[in-house]
C-alpha cells in the first residue's frame, strides 16, 4: 500500500498508488486543467466516476486537449459529430447530448471568467477556500496574476483521522458549506458581490453540489486526506517545498488500480465511485 496507507485505511475515497499520491486532493492552480476537470466532472451525474476517468482521454481529443476558446466556439455541427452513434466518438464518449453540450455552454462561462475576474478561472474557484483578507497560513494559494497569495481557510483542510466524525462530514462529506457556496456562485454570482463575473457569465450546467464537492476533493480545494498522510499540507512529511506545489498532469496519466473503496454509510446507495472524483 506504500505511503499512502493512513489515508486509504481512513477515508473511503481514495485508494493506494499514483491516484492518491498524484491526484485526489492535490491542488490544481492552472486553469485549463481546472476546466477540464470541471468539464469531467459535469459528465459525472448519473454514471460512475470510473466510468468518465476511463475515458478522459477521449474526451480531451475531442475537446482540443481543454483550450477554452476553442472548445467555446464549437458549434452545432460539432456536437452533431461527437453525438453521432456511428461516428468516430461512439464508445470513445458518452454521447449524451445535453451533457456534451454543457462542456460547451461551460466553456464559455469560463472563458467569460478567465478574462473578467482577478486571477482568472482559478481564481475564482480558490476564493470559494479561501478567506478575504485573512492572515497567512501554511496552506495559502499563489496563482497567477495577483500579487499575493490568497488566504485559504484551514477549514478546508481536513484534521480528522476519522471519516465518519461529524466534523469530518461537516467539510468532506457528500456536500459541503464550501461545494453550496460554489454551486450559487456558479449558477449565476451576486451582481451585488462585486464579481466581474457577475455581469460576463450564464449559469453553468451540471455542476451542482454534490458534484462540485467532489471536483474541490479532486483538485485540492478541499483536501480530504488524512492529516498524518503526506498529501495533507497538515502532516509534518510536508515540509518539502515539492509538498504544496501545484501538479502538471497529463490526461492519459495516472489511472487508479480502481477509483472506488467501501460504500459510505448514507441512507441512499451511493457508492464512491458515483460521489467522489
Amino acid at each position: 500500500m506504500g505511503r499512502s496507507g493512513s489515508c486509504v485505511r481512513t477515508m473511503p475515497c481514495v485508494t493506494s498508488g499514483e491516484y492518491h499520491d498524484q491526484v485526489w486532493g492535490t491542488p490544481l492552480t492552472d486553469a485549463t486543467q481546472i476546466f477540464a476537470q470541471l468539464s469531467l466532472a459535469s459528465q459525472q451525474a448519473g454514471v460512475s466516476w470510473r466510468i468518465v476517468w476511463n475515458k478522459r482521454a477521449h474526451y480531451a481529443a475531442a475537446f482540443h486537449d481543454w483550450d477554452m476558446a476553442k472548445v467555446a466556439a464549437m458549434t452545432a455541427a460539432d456536437l452533431d459529430l461527437l453525438c453521432d452513434k456511428e461516428g468516430p466518438w461512439a464508445g470513445r464518449l458518452m454521447q449524451n447530448r445535453a451533457k456534451l453540450a454543457a462542456i460547451i455552454h461551460n466553456a464559455r462561462q469560463c472563458l467569460a471568467i478567465q478574462g473578467s475576474e482577478p486571477g482568472g478561472l482559478p481564481g475564482f474557484i480558490w476564493r470559494t477556500v479561501c478567506l478575504p483578507d485573512g492572515p497567512e497560513t501554511p496552506f495559502d494559494v499563489a496563482l497567477d496574476g495577483l500579487e499575493r497569495p490568497l488566504a485559504r481557510d484551514p477549514a478546508s483542510v481536513n484534521n480528522e483521522e476519522d471519516h465518519e466524525a461529524k466534523a469530518y462530514q461537516a467539510s468532506f462529506g457528500q456536500t459541503s458549506p464550501f461545494s453550496d457556496a460554489l454551486a450559487r456562485r456558479l449558477r449565476c454570482p451576486d451582481a451585488a458581490s462585486g464579481s466581474a463575473a457577475a455581469a460576463t457569465h450564464a449559469p453553468f450546467k451540471y455542476l451542482g453540489s454534490i458534484t462540485l464537492q467532489a471536483f474541490m476533493l479532486q483538485c485540492g480545494m478541499l483536501n480530504g486526506h488524512a492529516p498524518s498522510c503526506h498529501c495533507n499540507p497538515r502532516s509534518a512529511a510536508k515540509s518539502a517545498p515539492a509538498a504544496t506545489s501545484p501538479r502538471k498532469r497529463s490526461a492519459a496519466a495516472r489511472t487508479p488500480s480502481t477509483t472506488g473503496g467501501a460504500k459510505r454509510k448514507k441512507a441512499r446507495t451511493t457508492t464512491t465511485d458515483d460521489v467522489f472524483l
